[in-house]
């Protein structure tokens, strides 16, 4: 994205009750959770890979 000069945003979560948000929001769409997991496993091999 940074190479078609695509404007993103990253929202962090912080505070006290983080994990509660984060729990609520996983609730309402659990393929998110998938998705992460997925993409953080994809990543980790991408990055072996180049070494």
């Amino acid at each position: 994205m940074r190479n078609e000069n695509l404007q993103t945003k990253v929202y962090v979560t912080y505070g006290t009750e983080w994990y509660l948000y984060l729990a609520h929001r996983i609730a309402e769409h659990p393929p998110n959770l998938y998705t992460f997991v997925s993409d953080m496993i994809e990543s980790k091999n991408l990055q072996t890979s180049l070494y």
